[in-house]
């Protein structure tokens, strides 16, 4: 057997409303292959998440705006790398 590896960069967040916290986030994109990137949302209070459903589908959206935005970046860097081994 071989060790094998892969290196990926993580972003969390997480939707607080009145210092408690209604909903997660992860996102995971590989540095192999950045085109490829996970999204993970839980909802960790229920009742105040459907109390308050505007400002988390917010938080949510500005979350997935970084996370995109990281994975440009990753696919812009990747790019360069990949035009430098040529």
């Amino acid at each position: 057997m071989a060790l094998t590896t892969s290196k990926s960069i993580n972003l969390s967040g997480q939707s607080v409303i009145n210092g408690v916290t209604v909903e997660t986030y992860t996102a995971s994109c590989s540095e192999a292959n950045p085109k490829t990137m996970y999204i993970q949302q839980s909802t960790t209070n229920q009742e105040l998440r459907k109390e308050n459903r505007t400002q988390c589908r917010k938080d949510r959206d500005e979350f997935e705006e970084l996370a995109y935005a990281m994975q440009d970046e990753m696919i812009a860097n990747k790019g360069q790398v990949d035009s430098t081994e040529e």
